[in-house]
């Protein structure tokens, strides 16, 4: 593996000391690679801003804790100073492909003009949380994936997957499926729904995730594909059971793609469950009795193309956590996500071939709340609006796993925030308080599962 990178002269012409150890900082030194791409960062013409950047120097144990990174960030040397995105990107390009780079975006004022008429430009200030992190699993480690989650999973708890090995036949294969569901007729979608179980066909607005601020319904409708069972194994009152598939005479392929796409979002987010738990404990198995077997959940989602008002209360998808473990988004190409920073929305940008990825509430409860189950919502933008796809995939414990909160996590001073809860409790309280029709099939589950 190539640690060293080469060394890109100071302003003043000085040379930097040549890298060596671990890189710390891929993580932060990825987003400004995120915003000059995606929000083509310029300098302003009236003067021009000179961003700095940081390169650190570690030979510690991996993971670092946040008060170690903090500390290698305050020993970091200053090893380039550009006037332009153009040629601090082409520097960042020059670095390691496989840890990406080893610079930091210190805090200097850049603007950008995405999204303005031209000749228009507003500050855009390049803080970490600005920017959402990319985790490459080619190229990385579990180690080295555990130290960049054990960062950003403690500040805005989102970050993009690249180096997934799955096709991209594949992930157009389930957008294009999933637009030739929806595009049935209401009657038809309308009959592939089991309400009892919690699958198939959710209507346009039944759902309502953030109450307190929405007046009415998301814009979006749903198709939820459960892991299949059957036979002896299913059980209604734990949402075990057989999927609702449309007629193979309407969509021939749909039931093999999406089996199929279940199997590869599984497969990664039993990779992540590994990651996840190298950055809070020393044993990479310490959730694997918990997802033996794991319960998954597929959702594909319509977006209409009615814009959202945020000030009349109408949203794309109301602001919410996610309730389980791991979250894995696929998307099309519009935009619309949303995540939480403080009291600031931030646009999480679709990008090409890659995976959005979140932890859920039971994550944050294991970890104490040192993991962060972010705040997200889903704002169909005014301008050029379209119809948008997307397919969330929950991965989540076993519906008997109890999620307690981990010893490594907890101490004295920080004594543990969450009573224990079975992974299945939590999720059907989350349900009931977030679907229209949920509570009026309860009976149904009790009858069912015996």
């Amino acid at each position: 593996m190539d640690r060293h990178r080469s060394e890109p002269s100071s302003a003043e012409g000085e040379r930097a000391a040549p890298f060596t150890g671990p890189l710390v900082l891929r993580r932060v030194a990825a987003t400004f690679e995120i915003v000059s791409r995606g929000a083509r960062v310029t300098p302003a013409p009236a003067q021009k801003q000179k961003t700095e950047y940081l390169e650190t120097h570690q030979s510690r144990k991996w993971p670092l804790t946040r008060k170690e990174v903090k500390e290698e960030l305050a020993a970091g040397e200053t090893v380039g100073s550009f006037e332009s995105a153009t040629e601090a990107d082409r520097r960042v390009s020059q670095t390691s492909p496989r840890l990406g780079t080893g610079v930091l975006v210190k805090g200097e004022e850049a603007t950008t003009t995405a999204g303005r008429g031209a000749g228009s430009h507003r500050p855009l200030m390049l803080t970490k949380f600005r920017m959402i992190p990319t985790v490459d699993l080619a190229r990385s480690s579990r180690r080295e994936v555990a130290a960049i989650l054990s960062q950003c999973c403690t500040d805005v708890g989102f970050l993009y997957l690249t180096g997934h090995s799955v096709p991209r036949s594949l992930l157009d294969d389930v957008l294009a499926q999933s637009k030739r569901l929806f595009d049935l007729p209401p009657h038809r979608k309308a009959a592939l729904s089991d309400p009892v179980l919690n699958r198939g066909f959710t209507r346009l607005g039944e759902e309502t995730l953030d109450p307190a601020n929405q007046t009415r319904g998301d814009t979006k409708e749903g198709y939820y594909i459960g892991d299949e069972v059957s036979g002896e194994g299913a059980d209604a009152a734990k949402l075990r059971g057989p999927n609702v598939w449309p007629d193979p005479a309407d969509l021939p392929e749909f039931r093999s793609v999406m089996e199929r796409y279940k199997e590869e979002a599984g497969r990664i987010c039993r990779e992540l469950v590994r990651c996840f738990a190298l950055a809070v404990s020393d044993d990479e198995f310490t959730f694997d009795r918990h997802f033996d077997p794991a319960s998954s959940f597929l959702r594909l989602l319509h977006y209409s193309a009615e814009p959202s008002d945020v000030d009349a209360g109408v949203y794309g998808c109301g602001a919410h956590s996610d309730y389980g473990m791991i979250t894995l988004l696929l998307t099309d190409d519009n935009p619309g996500l949303q995540v939480l920073k403080g009291e600031e929305w931030v646009d999480v940008h679709p990008r090409e071939g890659a995976f959005v990825v979140n932890i859920g509430d039971m994550f944050e409860r294991w970890t104490n709340g040192k993991f962060v189950s972010g705040r997200h919502r889903v704002v169909i933008p005014r301008e050029g609006t379209r119809e948008r796809y997307s397919a969330p995939f929950f991965f989540d414990p076993d519906f008997d796993a109890i999620v307690e909160v981990l010893e490594s996590c907890c101490d004295d001073e920080r004594p543990a925030r969450f009573p224990p809860i079975s992974s299945g409790q939590y999720l059907l309280d989350k349900y009931r308080a977030t679907h229209a029709d949920f509570d009026e099939h309860t009976e149904g589950r009790r009858e069912v599962g015996g």
